[in-house]
């Protein structure tokens, strides 16, 4: 592990918010990694928790960086963006405080990023409870597409990512899995900080339409389920809503039509929540201040899903 004048390779960026009974697990995982070759960035959320005093005691004099907030920031993509604009590394692993890393992720994450033209690459989860016991896996959230592509190592190009998967569903559950270049973060919006929902799904279409993805079968991540993850569980699997496409199979054969219909979605959800031009979307796209529940999380979810549909769509009509 280096410190950040000494220019490394990647970072790990290690997002916290009350998290103090697992940062012990989770920052000794990151401090054996095989691959040595990266700084390490710890954001405190304003905890409330003994969270400060784990991490001093866990990394003692290594080399790191710790920015704790006086206040909470409402927002976990806010500290992804922090973390990334303080960044050194070309390659930048963001390290959720409650799941646990294998000694060798960071490892073969950069050996898939060797190849110039990837973007990201990311790895199979496992699915851990509170107490360290593995409990599935995430591969059930992935099988509804293809049941037997996810068994293996592959270099997908992006567009296609996001035409075939993204476009209906996230199938990146756990930003722990995911490496990526540092450089393909280039304005606010490809995380959109302000989002307290659906910024990960959005980031990870932006970044996989600049170039292919690269994906590990090897469960080298594990993401840990507690009470306080917003997800839900069936028999040992990650079992988010099926999005509507999925539990309507025919209507995926509307996609083409979907992607039109979404773009006019896209258009409405500009002009009722913000005052901003529908035609432009590297602009703001909401008032995200405004503290309505309901309205925020219509807008959060809404403007990630049409910009990812707008996206390629606009790929898709320049490749045709």
């Amino acid at each position: 592990m280096k410190a950040y004048t000494d220019n490394p390779l990647a970072s790990v960026i290690v997002p916290n918010y009350n998290h103090s009974k697992y940062l012990p697990e989770r920052l000794s995982s990151i401090i054996n990694q095989s691959f040595q070759d990266f700084e390490l960035i710890i954001l405190d959320d304003a905890s409330t928790d003994n969270s400060l005093e784990i991490i001093s005691g866990c990394i003692g004099n290594l080399p790191h960086r710790l920015i704790a907030n006086k206040e909470n920031s409402g927002s976990p993509f806010k500290q992804w963006d922090k973390g990334i604009s303080l960044a050194k590394g070309e390659l930048i692993w963001i390290a959720e405080s409650d799941d646990v890393a294998e000694p060798t992720l960071l490892e073969k994450a950069v050996r898939k990023l060797l190849d110039s033209e990837t973007v990201f690459a990311y790895c199979q989860s496992l699915i851990i409870d509170s107490d360290d016991n593995v409990t599935g896996n995430v591969k059930g959230w992935t099988d509804e597409y293809d049941p037997i592509l996810w068994n293996n190592d592959f270099i997908m190009d992006g567009v296609k990512f996001c035409s075939n998967f993204l476009a209906i569903k996230c199938v990146i559950p756990n930003a722990s899995a995911v490496v990526f270049r540092r450089k393909f973060y280039i304005n606010p919006l490809t995380i959109l900080p302000h989002l307290t929902l659906a910024g990960d799904y959005l980031f990870w279409a932006h970044l996989a339409m600049q170039g292919s993805v690269a994906y590990i079968a090897e469960p080298l991540n594990k993401f840990r389920r507690h009470g306080s993850t917003a997800r839900v569980s069936r028999g040992g699997q990650i079992t988010l809503r099926k999005p509507l496409m999925l539990r309507h199979g025919s209507l995926r054969k509307l996609m083409p039509m979907a992607r039109g219909l979404l773009l006019i979605l896209y258009g409405a959800i500009c002009l009722i929540y913000g005052p901003v031009s529908a035609w432009n979307p590297r602009r703001r796209l909401i008032g995200f201040r405004e503290k309505r529940p309901m309205r925020s999380c219509i807008s959060c979810t809404g403007s990630a899903f049409s910009l990812l549909y707008y996206r390629i769509s606009q790929r898709a009509l320049l490749e045709y």
